[in-house]
């Protein structure tokens, strides 16, 4: 794979400089961005095609296209343009108040335009508006001093246990106690700041791993929610944490002992670095996280086939880093 190949047309547009788009009696773009956005919000998503949009902007369907592609390319742009930039901290270095703020933007987005829900299910964020808000509650850990390993395990437990708040909220069920496990996660973390012997990574991920599941086996049990809904957010913790313990369990390694095999370890030795590391684990949590809200919310059926093809997906990522592992030089240890 090459720096050279292509992105998608949208993307490009997003992403690069681009020629003032050409107007055609009196459309651009950003109005038919606007229109589409305005549309799906007065009547759901559900209502937005390409002709119904030329009905509202008063032209013809064909002069659309001399914009965007298809609806396709339209919901890429709607979903880069709709959020609002998120919060700046007034204060960098106080991550609490810089986390809080982020956290109720992010709310408030959700809640003005619930149709991004649906739309960003269709894969992990690649647009700028929708990578701004990452690397923004990413961002926010940077005043604290944690290590990679750590920032890494809070942000799947902060990612993860807001999508079980969302989910039982879309389940008419009591969120509080899953909004409040991702609030105090950075506090049980900034007590464990390195060269602490009791880090995160140690003492932390497993018991946060063990109420996941507590919490995802009682409201299945209690048939709030279907059994793919906690697997599938959950995913990439349970693919890395099952496929490493299988992996040396298979070899007779000593699974007890602490070790550097994880994948998430293992990719960043191979060069993505802790932030190339961090971003494409919080990519991947927030995909499943938005797949699973979006399949509970609209079409439970589609879940156990969603968590395959995200099962797919990840068996493929982990078996490129098994790949370049095996060809790494001898210099990565």
């Amino acid at each position: 794979m090459t720096t050279d190949e292509p992105l998608p047309r949208a993307l490009e547009i997003l992403w690069r400089d681009s020629p003032p788009a050409r107007r055609t009696r009196g459309l651009s773009r950003e109005r038919i961005v606007t229109a589409a956005i305005e549309l799906v919000e007065a009547e759901g998503l559900s209502a937005l095609s390409m002709a119904r949009l030329a009905e509202r902007l008063g032209c013809g369907t064909m002069s659309l296209y001399r914009h965007v592609a298809n609806k396709d390319e339209l919901l890429t742009f709607m979903l880069s343009t709709a959020p609002d930039p998120p919060p700046t901290p007034d204060d960098p270095l106080d991550w609490r108040a810089a986390l809080s703020d982020w956290a109720a933007g992010l709310w408030d987005v959700y809640h003005r335009h619930p149709w991004v829900l649906q739309t960003a299910a269709a894969g992990p964020p690649v647009d700028p508006g929708q990578l701004a808000w990452l690397d923004a509650g990413l961002a926010a850990l940077a005043a604290t001093s944690l290590t990679e390993r750590d920032k890494l395990a809070a942000v799947m437990a902060i990612l993860g246990f807001s999508t079980y708040g969302f989910g039982a909220i879309i389940a008419n069920v009591p969120a509080v106690a899953f909004f409040s496990l991702a609030a105090a996660t950075l506090p049980f973390l900034v007590v464990n700041f390195p060269p602490s012997r009791m880090i995160m990574g140690d003492v932390g991920a497993v018991p946060l791993g063990f109420l996941a599941a507590a919490f995802g086996v009682a409201l299945v049990a209690a048939g709030n929610w279907p059994p793919w809904f906690p697997a599938l957010v959950f995913l990439p913790f349970i693919a890395d944490a099952t496929t490493t313990l299988a992996r040396r369990a298979w070899r007779r390694e000593r699974i007890w002992e602490a070790h550097r095999s994880h994948y998430y370890q293992r990719l960043h030795r191979l060069g993505a670095g802790h932030r190339g590391t961090l971003g494409i684990y919080a990519c991947w949590m927030a995909g499943t996280g938005l797949t699973a809200l979006a399949c509970l919310h609209c079409e439970p059926g589609l879940g156990w086939p969603a968590f395959g093809l995200w099962c797919i997906a990840g068996a493929a990522f982990f078996a490129a880093i098994d790949y370049h592992w095996r060809i790494r030089p001898e210099t990565v240890q």
